[in-house]
């Protein structure tokens, strides 16, 4: 995916339930940095509730067992009066070889999955929220 601007129109709507899909390809083995430049501002900052929080999922091109699982976290994003600023997500870092590798975003638990959750009132609470919206995934080697 592109790198995307700073401010903008995130792409992709990675809501709960939804999986998205990326071929990455890389020129050498190594070790690679992998962040998601996105937009959360579901709810308010405070609550944490529906802080984004996906499992990704690196294999080989047609692989059947994955080559790394990780968990990659959105936090809540504070608005810029009308605007939405994008930021990066934590880091995950990924041994890939060379060639093609397929990149998976799913769904892991956050706050909005706890059965102690489901009597909050607000978004997160009787409806399971996970979401943010896309603008890159960016790569880097790192070694």
């Amino acid at each position: 995916m592109p790198a995307g601007g700073g401010v903008g129109d995130p792409t992709i709507r990675l809501a709960a339930g939804k999986k998205l899909t990326v071929p990455i390809d890389v020129a050498r083995d190594g070790m690679y940095v992998v962040t998601i430049r996105y937009d959360n501002h579901v709810h308010q900052l405070n609550t944490g509730i529906t802080n984004a929080v996906k499992r990704v999922t690196v294999s080989r091109d047609n692989a059947k067992d994955p080559a790394s699982v990780s968990v990659v976290q959105m936090p809540h994003i504070r608005p810029d009066g009308d605007r939405h600023p994008l930021r990066l997500s934590t880091p995950v870092y990924v041994r890939m070889r060379a060639g093609r590798n397929v990149l998976e975003l799913s769904d892991f638990l956050n706050m909005s999955s706890l059965a102690s959750n489901t009597t909050y009132s607000g978004p997160g609470g009787a409806k399971e929220t996970n979401e943010a919206r896309i603008s890159a995934i960016l790569v880097d080697q790192v070694d």
